[in-house]
C-alpha cells in the first residue's frame, strides 16, 4: 500500500492536524516508510515460535468471599458534609 499526498490530506484532515501544504509530501513518505516496516513484520514467520507468554490455570489461589470491615456506615458519613438514609448527600446538578 502506498500514501499518496491527497491520502495524507485526508488523514490530516480526519485528525484534526495542521499541515502546510509543502510537508504533504514528506510525511507521504515518511509513512509509506513505516509502512513498508510492518509490511516486513507481517511477512515472517511466527507459526515455529512458541509463545512468551503462557497462562498458567492450573493454580488458582481462591479466597473465601467475606465482609471484612462492615458495619462501618456511620464512620464513614462522619466525613461527609451532608448524609441522608445511610447514604452521601449532594447538590443537585443540572446543565
Amino acid at each position: 500500500m502506498s500514501l499518496k499526498k491527497e491520502d495524507v490530506k485526508k488523514i490530516a484532515r480526519l485528525s484534526r492536524i495542521k499541515v502546510e501544504e509543502q510537508e504533504y509530501e514528506h510525511i507521504a513518505g515518511q509513512l509509506n516508510s513505516i509502512m513498508d516496516w510492518i509490511d516486513q513484520l507481517t511477512a515472517v514467520d511466527t507459526s515455529s515460535i512458541d509463545m512468551q507468554c503462557k497462562e498458567d490455570t492450573s493454580v488458582m489461589f481462591e479466597r473465601p468471599d467475606a465482609v471484612t470491615a462492615g458495619r462501618i456506615v456511620d464512620d464513614i458519613l462522619a466525613n461527609a458534609p451532608s448524609s441522608q438514609h445511610n447514604m452521601f448527600s449532594v447538590p443537585k446538578v443540572i446543565e
